[in-house]
């Protein structure tokens, strides 16, 4: 559970019991299409096939984002007109952004895009420990994951030519489950982070013309 603080930061305690505050984090979506019945690949197809298959159409972001991560306000996407119903699963990317890139959803001068897919400051302590210990990372790991589709509205047989709002929903609370930070500087923990926040997160449809 995620207990917000005054300052704008939050404060989590993980299954290791660590507690965490995180005063500044920024993670980059660099890819997010939806992907249609037929083309989802089943759990025993390797994740590689995103990139080589045939699954992508106009459904997909057509910028890199970043998102705040002590700002937990949804990412809304602008696909419109989509021209058909029939979508199963979405193919989401965590990775820092490439060099012509558009970027939106970040003003500030704490990361660059081009080079960050996922940044963390702030400071831990073990519980029974006295001792506090300020971090911070960056890293330019990437990871992508197929992600079920959940219907926001309760049905969305109506798509044809609709106007759908995509949301991608990062679940925070889950993000530092299984991390020992006092190896938080090691790049397999850093990695395992950047895993952990695709992992937990959803991405809903909402047809907003019904």
């Amino acid at each position: 559970e995620l207990n917000f603080n005054d300052d704008g930061s939050w404060t989590i305690e993980n299954d290791l019991g660590y507690q965490i505050t995180i005063q500044k984090g920024y993670a980059t979506l660099s890819g997010l299409q939806l992907v249609r019945c037929e083309n989802t690949p089943s759990p025993l197809i390797p994740e590689a096939y995103a990139e080589h298959g045939d699954i992508s159409d106009i459904a997909e972001l057509p910028y890199f984002y970043v998102q705040d991560l002590t700002q937990l306000d949804k990412y809304q996407s602008e696909l419109q007109d989509i021209s058909t119903a029939d979508y199963c699963s979405g193919y989401m990317i965590l990775s820092r952004a490439n060099e012509k890139a558009a970027i939106k959803g970040y003003q500030g001068d704490d990361i660059d895009p081009q080079k960050t897919t996922l940044y963390l400051s702030g400071a831990y302590q073990k519980k029974g420990d006295d001792q506090i210990v300020q971090f911070a990372l960056n890293t330019d790991y990437s990871h992508s994951e197929f992600k079920a589709i959940f219907d926001i509205i309760g049905q969305l047989e109506d798509m044809k030519h609709a106007t759908i709002n995509v949301t991608a929903n990062f679940h925070l609370a889950q993000l530092f489950n299984g991390i020992e930070m006092s190896e938080i500087e090691d790049p397999v923990v850093q990695n395992r982070l950047v895993r952990n926040l695709i992992e937990s997160a959803e991405i809903k449809l909402k047809n907003t013309k019904l």
